[in-house]
């Protein structure tokens, strides 16, 4: 089928804007483009057949031409244009453009036998900042929504944006941008002996941009490394962005980088292709501006540097996780967060050795995602479609039906409501206010988490599944479970195989029935149905107490490695030990005594890190409480004793722990601490939370007898509300030999409770020592007890610590991010 389609444009071609070139010269020869737009701009740099013009070109106009057309209709020139080409698709790039011409489109329609279909792109700020400074942009819109045939969006995070705007879900799409990759060359990033590094940032002066952020993070570094800055890019020729080349232009001469620092102004785009391959790390540190500005999905020449091999930071704006995989070929912080920046810019710094595996990754990830000349063949297809009248969101299609929702079948190793239960709660709530995809969960036990589904109307299945890992190598016990989970297998094929899931998702590497399942439909429908398994522990290593395989490690890591494409972790910590099992001989994750390294994608599932999401307004009563006593106990410091106020200072300190009871996470080590407060004269007493084994129970409590500290230690068993936790509690003690991700610490920093925790796993990458909450030296008990006597000595400092830790989760580990970026998973894994 050959297609004319019309482009309309305001301006053919601002430099800013070279993606809409790539967009339309890549279109396949079938496809005949013409380009109707009111003026042009730099028509030797970006010069195709069929460019028609209002103005004509620019380089025969006057100023007095260029004036009259600024004020002439180009929308009415656009209809004429149309009728005399009689194109078969309009597409209409931007928002507004969109707008205008669907009343171009409605008159043409009205007076044409041939009808014209109507595509509108959305790109951003048109999205964002436009419905937010002007309110009739939302009813103009939902106008346009109306009558055309469908929105295109970067991503999927700009989809729900225009969904939310008004737009049916079944008319918005998701088209990713193309960079022309025979014109980037692929060149592994190296450093030359004394070479100083060299960084770039490439943009138009933009707050979304978030060149001071990227500023601010890079002066952090500038005392202790050697290294260059370049960026590239200049005002847009509006009030807002010339007030930021203003401020960009004064913190580059007041700080300390005012040496470092080359601006290059705006360059061609194959200058700032030579200039890349000159450069070793790319920083772009997008943000959504105070206006509502924001990316339309990722920046392309965050996608033009990926493809030349330059490792990047930048942060997880919008869809900017699309084209960086953090921990995979690069690193992300986010938004507007200078000191992540600046740790993941001294991480590359020093570790130059993982530029090109980074580079790498990157190469290949934008080949399979972002090339244009595939991307040009998606086009030309969505158009085929639009014109047969085909058209719709990004939904599944199974074969022989129709389009609808993708179906995702979750597995739960528990059926209890312990943190990865919590975990998976959270991510279900969310993927079911997104009300694209239909949810089903499977549980091997009726408990607290199938409560939680029923009052949220998420459907469930109760089928008694095992896990496969026991507290040690008992080979009757671990024959008992696998054959279970054979027997259970076929009930749960023909629950799954009645309900025909796109997706099957473990949330837990504690049980294999989902893998298991997912490859058994597979083959029964003739058809891959993908299976996501998501980490949230370490089995297989005795010293780390999450329990060992029954086949054994090595088999167990084969089996997870071949049946899936996608692991999810919860720290980089774990990505990391998985990694090295994965690939290792012996299946043997590091010890803490190892050497460590990050993540890497391996021949095999790529690896995600994704932090735990938490919806902060769940813990704002125990907040409350909580500040109500620092506020109580800093006051009472400052005033003399004997006063009322001091009466506060003899309430004892409440340090409380939280989770399972096991030897992992080694109680006795907080036992002996506050037996050493004690014996210092500080009150103190202890409240521990959770659950566990008769035998393991009973032996915390001989130890508590043994070592005299029954009126000071509390065994309150399993708590299922946060609040009931922390409510009143002044620290958290995190005593674990091993932790991968750390979820009660998060919890406590949000409800106002001080964290004290060991340094083992992913502590310190929940916990900065200092600033958000303070780091002992696991297995050290006195020093234990050293950081909980700093903050109760200092309820000034306490109280610091405690209002920048809540500041600090909140930002952190979002819900919204959580979701965000596992639905970006469940995407690609689907592949919809």
């Amino acid at each position: 089928m050959t297609i004319t389609a019309a482009h309309s444009f305001p301006v053919w071609l601002p430099q800013t804007q070279t993606w809409l070139y790539q967009q339309v010269r890549s279109l396949p020869d079938d496809i005949t483009s013409h380009i109707i737009c009111k003026e042009t701009l730099n028509e030797d740099q970006f010069n195709l057949p069929n460019i028609h013009s209002l103005s004509g070109p620019a380089s025969k106009r006057s100023k007095i031409t260029t004036r009259l057309f600024r004020h002439a209709d180009y929308h009415l020139y656009t209809y004429r244009m149309c009728r005399k080409l009689g194109p078969g698709i309009l597409h209409s790039h931007f928002g507004p453009v969109g707008w205008k011409n669907h009343k171009v489109l409605r008159l043409f329609n009205a007076h044409n036998v041939k009808q014209m279909k109507h595509i509108v792109t959305f790109y951003g700020q048109d999205v964002d900042h436009l419905p937010k400074v002007n309110p009739k942009w939302r009813s103009r819109y939902r106008d346009m929504f109306r009558h055309i045939d469908l929105v295109l969006c970067e991503g999927p995070f700009m989809a729900e944006k225009v969904v939310s705007l008004g737009c049916p879900e079944n008319r918005v799409a998701v088209h990713r941008l193309g960079v022309d990759l025979d014109a980037i060359p692929y060149q592994p990033r190296s450093l030359e002996e004394n070479e100083p590094v060299k960084i770039l940032m490439a943009a138009a002066f933009r707050p979304k941009k978030g060149f001071q952020y990227g500023l601010k993070a890079l002066e952090k570094l500038a005392g202790r490394f050697d290294f260059r800055i370049t960026l590239v890019g200049d005002e847009t020729g509006d009030e807002v962005s010339a007030e930021e080349k203003k401020k960009i232009l004064k913190y580059t001469a007041d700080s300390k980088l005012a040496d470092r620092i080359t601006l290059k102004g705006f360059i061609t785009a194959g200058d700032l292709t030579r200039l890349a391959l000159d450069h070793h790390i790319y920083l772009a540190p997008s943000l959504t501006a105070d206006d509502g500005d924001s990316e339309g999905g990722a920046p392309v020449s965050l996608i033009e540097m990926a493809a030349s091999g330059m490792p990047a930071v930048s942060s997880n704006h919008c869809d900017i996780p699309q084209v960086i995989k953090h921990g995979t070929n690069g690193l992300l912080s986010e938004e507007r967060d200078a000191d992540s920046l600046a740790q993941h810019l001294e991480y590359l710094i020093r570790h130059p050795e993982k530029w090109k595996e980074f580079g790498s990754k990157s190469r290949r990830h934008i080949e399979s995602q972002f090339n244009a000349s595939v991307q040009g063949q998606r086009l030309a297809e969505i158009y085929r479609n639009v014109i047969r009248g085909v058209s719709g969101p990004a939904t599944v299609k199974k074969p022989g039906g129709t389009a609808k929702k993708p179906r995702l079948l979750f597995i739960s190793h528990s059926g209890g409501l312990y943190g990865a239960e919590r975990s998976l709660l959270e991510l279900l709530t969310g993927l079911q206010r997104r009300k694209m995809y239909d949810l089903l969960v499977f549980l091997p036990e009726k408990s607290g988490l199938a409560a939680e589904l029923e009052s949220r109307g998420i459907g469930y299945r109760v089928i008694p599944y095992s896990r496969w890992i026991g507290s040690r190598y008992v080979r009757l016990a671990g024959f008992a479970r696998s054959l279970n989970n054979r027997i259970q297998k076929k009930q749960m094929v023909r629950e799954a195989e009645a309900w025909d899931p796109d997706l099957v998702y473990t949330n837990s590497l504690s049980t294999p029935v989902g893998a298991m399942m997912a490859a058994e439909l597979s083959g029964l429908q003739k058809r891959t149905i993908p299976h996501i398994w998501h980490a949230r522990e370490l089995p297989g290593n005795p010293d780390f107490r999450f329990g060992l395989f029954d086949a054994g490690t090595r088999k167990a890591m084969n089996y997870i490695r071949a049946s899936t494409g996608h692991i999810i972790s919860n720290s980089r910590f774990l990505a990391g030990e998985l990694d090295t099992m994965l690939k290792s001989t012996t299946g043997a994750a590091r010890t803490n005594d190892s050497p460590k390294s990050d993540p890497e994608l391996h021949s095999g599932p790529e690896l995600h890190v994704v932090y735990n999401g938490f919806d902060y307004r769940e813990f704002e009563d125990a907040a409350g409480v909580n500040f109500d006593c620092i506020s109580q106990r800093t006051a009472g410091s400052s005033r003399e004793a004997g006063s009322p106020a001091d009466k506060s200072q003899k309430r004892p300190w409440k340090l409380v722990m939280a989770g399972g009871i096991n030897e992992a996470k080694n109680h006795a080590e907080a036992l002996e601490a506050v037996s050493i407060l004690h014996k210092q004269g500080l009150q103190i007493a202890l409240t521990i939370y959770g659950s566990g084994d008769r035998a393991t129970v009973a032996k915390l409590k001989n130890h508590i007898r043994s070592m005299s500290l029954e009126e000071y230690v509390t065994l309150a068993g399993h708590k299922t509300s946060v609040n009931d936790i922390y409510s009143g509690a002044d620290m958290l003690l995190v005593t674990s030999r091993i932790e991968t991700f750390g979820r009660s610490a998060v919890e406590a920093m949000l409800s106002g409770c001080a964290v004290v925790s060991s340094d083992a796993g992913a502590m310190p990458e929940v916990v900065s020592d200092g600033e958000t909450g303070l780091i002992y030296r696991s297995g050290d008990a006195a020093s234990l007890a050293q950081q909980i006597k700093k903050l109760s000595e200092d309820p000034g400092y306490h109280e610091r610590v405690v209002t920048n830790a809540r500041k600090y989760a909140q930002q952190k580990f979002t819900a919204e991010a959580y979701v965000r970026d596992i639905e970006q998973v469940i995407t690609s894994a689907v592949n919809v």
